[in-house]
Parts: C-alpha cells; sequence; structure tokens
C-alpha cells in the first residue's frame, strides 16, 4: 500500500475548492440572468440576450453531465 501523500491530498482538495467556486459562480451568474428575464422593465432587446445567455449556461452545465 503506497505511503499517505500529503501534497497530492492537498493538490486533489485545491481542485475540488477551485471547482466549487466555479460551480458557485456560475450559479450566482444563473441567477442574474433569471432576474435579467423576470423584469418587465427590461427592454426587450436585453430580455432577448437574456435569454440567449441563459441558454448558453444551460448547454454549458449540462455538457457532459455537468462535470469538467
Amino acid at each position: 500500500m503506497p505511503e499517505f501523500d500529503r501534497t497530492h491530498w492537498r493538490r486533489v482538495m485545491a481542485e475540488g475548492a477551485a471547482d466549487a467556486c466555479i460551480r458557485s459562480a456560475e450559479i450566482h451568474e444563473a441567477h442574474a440572468v433569471l432576474l435579467r428575464i423576470s423584469d418587465p422593465r427590461a427592454s426587450t432587446e436585453h430580455r432577448a440576450d437574456a435569454a440567449r445567455r441563459r441558454a448558453d449556461a444551460a448547454a454549458y452545465l449540462t455538457a457532459d453531465g455537468g462535470a469538467r
């Protein structure tokens, strides 16, 4: 059985934390897009742009089962 490698596990944990930060940012961006779509004061052009961004985000998040 190989010896416990602290450096390896630190790297694994750091990568996991980085992925969690990226996911959090993606979720916040998706929420902001949803708010822009639902804002009745937004122009038709802004709503269309927000809808396009939402579709892009959904496609990105569902690609490869949501995994990077």
